[in-house]
C-alpha cells in the first residue's frame, strides 16, 4: 500500500462538486472501471462479504457529490465488519483522490436501495470531479489532536497515521508503542458532537480507517510487522484493536 503515501498528507474531504466542470454521464462507465480495477487489489482485514455499486447521487438522499459509492456489508455484532469496511474503502479513498476524484465519507444520507442480495446498507462515499489544487498540500493544513500516541518511535509514522479522517474529526485511536510493539485501542468516550446511540458504530469505521493510514506510513517507511487483529475491552473505556509486532528498525 505504500504506493499511497504521498495522498496521507494531501487528501481532504471533498463536499462541493466544481460546478465549473462536473462530471458528465459518460464519466459513468470510466469510473465504475477504474474502481472495479482497483478494488481487485484492495486488501481487507477480515474475510467478510461485501458488496459496493457507483450510482448518481440522486439514487440516494445525499446533497454532497454527483456519483455515491453505496456500501453493503454482511452484518455481525462484534463490530469487526465497520472496521473491515474503513480499512477497504479508506485504500480506495486515497487511490481515487491521487486522480483527481473527490471523495467525502457520508454516514447519514442514504441509498434507495437499501441492500444488495441481502447485505445490508453500511455507509456511502460521496464523488466529485477536483482539481490537485484542491487537496491540502502537507500535515499543517489538518487540524489533529496532539496527544493520542505514547511511545518513541519513527515521527513520520506518528505523523502521517494521525492524519487519518473520522467522523466529525473525533479522531477516535489512542496508540502505544512498547517493546516492539504499537497497540491501537478506540476511545469509547471520545469527545464529539456524534449522538451516543451512532458513536461507535462511526467510530469503529474510522478505526478501519486509522489501521489503513498506519500501515500505509508503516510499509513507506519499509518497516515489517505482523499483524494481529482484536476487538478487547480494557480498562479506562478503551478497546484494543490491533497490535503490530514491529519486525525491524527502517
Amino acid at each position: 500500500m505504500k504506493e499511497l503515501y504521498s495522498m496521507l498528507s494531501k487528501r481532504v474531504s471533498i463536499r462541493k462538486s466544481r460546478i465549473d466542470n462536473p462530471f458528465k454521464t459518460d464519466d459513468y462507465d470510466n469510473i465504475k472501471t477504474i474502481i472495479d480495477s482497483r478494488m481487485k487489489e484492495i486488501k481487507k482485514l477480515y474475510d467478510y462479504n461485501f458488496k459496493y455499486e457507483l450510482v448518481d447521487i440522486k439514487e440516494t438522499n445525499s446533497k454532497i457529490g454527483e456519483f455515491a459509492i453505496c456500501i453493503y456489508s454482511e452484518k455481525f455484532s462484534d463490530n469487526l465488519y465497520l472496521i473491515n469496511i474503513g480499512y477497504i474503502f479508506e485504500q480506495l479513498e486515497l487511490y481515487l483522490e491521487s486522480i483527481d476524484i473527490g471523495v467525502c465519507w457520508l454516514g447519514i444520507p442514504r441509498p434507495k436501495k437499501k441492500d444488495i442480495d441481502g447485505l445490508p446498507h453500511a455507509i456511502m462515499l460521496g464523488l466529485t470531479k477536483i482539481n490537485s489544487d484542491m487537496l491540502r498540500k502537507d500535515e499543517n493544513d489538518f487540524k489533529r489532536k496532539d496527544y493520542l500516541w505514547e511511545g518513541e518511535f519513527n515521527n513520520d509514522v506518528i505523523i502521517k497515521s494521525m492524519l487519518a479522517p473520522s467522523s466529525c474529526n473525533s479522531q477516535p485511536w489512542n496508540v502505544k508503542y512498547e517493546n516492539n510493539i504499537i497497540s491501537v485501542y478506540r476511545n469509547k468516550k471520545v469527545k464529539t458532537i456524534i449522538p451516543r446511540s451512532f458513536l461507535s458504530y462511526y467510530n469503529n469505521i474510522d478505526m478501519g480507517i486509522y489501521l489503513c493510514f498506519l500501515e500505509v506510513a508503516l510499509e513507506y517507511n519499509n518497516y515489517k510487522y505482523d499483524r494481529k487483529l482484536m476487538y478487547e475491552e480494557t480498562d479506562n473505556n478503551f478497546i484494543k484493536i490491533a497490535e503490530y509486532k514491529i519486525k525491524n528498525g527502517e
